[in-house]
């Protein structure tokens, strides 16, 4: 379980970058300044999304602490060496939890991303992932709040998986 957790962060670390090369406009091949290609200076885009990652990130950094290095004697010494795996599974579970909000923001950005590019672009593999996202998140040519969506997004993004022609997109 500390295993699963620090694979997770690693995943919320690379895809807080892959955020920042999204949203900065000196990075992004083109793309505007935190996806904000209507009225930009007037607009936030998604930059407050971009603030949700870094701390979410920040966060799995910190439970990412093993676990199996806290062990402690008990029961009279008799448990000399106590794994904390059932901490370290709740630990990996919050993880997990945490991760699924960083990658429904990625997952949001990239969809800005594509609607702006073209979705026309897109293979035959990306597109069912553009899809799926699309039915919970529309185009946001304005400022609104997001929360609902990201929520709706990780909550997707943690269900069981699906069947049939979708089956392979996440």
């Amino acid at each position: 379980m500390d295993h699963l957790s620090i694979s997770l962060t690693t995943l919320t670390n690379l895809a807080n970058r892959r955020v920042d090369r999204f949203l900065d406009k000196s990075n992004s091949n083109g793309l505007p300044a935190f996806l904000c290609r209507e009225d930009p200076g007037l607009r936030f885009g998604l930059m407050g999304g971009q603030f949700m990652t870094a701390s979410l990130t920040a966060e799995t950094r910190a439970l990412a602490v093993p676990m199996s290095v806290q062990s402690l004697t008990s029961t009279a010494d008799f448990q000399d060496i106590v794994s904390f795996g059932f901490v370290a599974a709740r630990r990996a579970r919050e993880v997990l939890s945490i991760a699924a909000y960083v990658i429904a923001f990625v997952l949001l950005c990239a969809c800005q991303a594509v609607d702006i590019r073209g979705a026309d672009k897109l293979s035959s593999w990306t597109r069912p992932l553009y899809e799926r996202t699309r039915r919970i998140v529309p185009f946001l040519d304005h400022d609104e709040t997001i929360t609902d969506y990201i929520e709706a997004l990780a909550a997707d993004l943690l269900a069981p998986e699906p069947v049939g022609d979708m089956a392979g997109a996440l």
